[in-house]
């Protein structure tokens, strides 16, 4: 005869399993990976810009719109980054030291 509460309880094992420090680790490494790799493809795409000399709005507008984009993005995987050295801070507390 199953429990109710078996199916809760698996739930809860397969989320305590994700919440580790090598899960937090590897959080970390592909973040900084797809990080890596927007901000490389954003200095390609900024190149690719074309001046028509000095009063080209519609190039300056670009550069600008770049820049917020970059902004925003940079700020979101700040913020990625802070969550998961908070998990792994918050995952050392809880290791018994030997």
């Amino acid at each position: 005869m199953t429990k109710i509460n078996e199916p809760a309880i698996s739930e809860k094992k397969s989320e305590d399993m994700l919440y580790t420090i090598d899960y937090a680790l590897g959080q970390l490494e592909k973040v900084r990976s797809e990080a890596s790799a927007f901000f490389a493809e954003m200095s390609e795409k900024l190149m690719e810009i074309q001046s028509g000399g000095p009063g080209d709005i519609g190039a300056q507008s670009k550069g600008m719109a770049f820049q917020s984009l970059v902004e925003e993005q940079g700020s979101f995987y700040r913020k990625l980054i802070d969550f998961y050295i908070g998990m792994i801070s918050d995952l050392k507390k809880d290791t018994p030291r030997t």
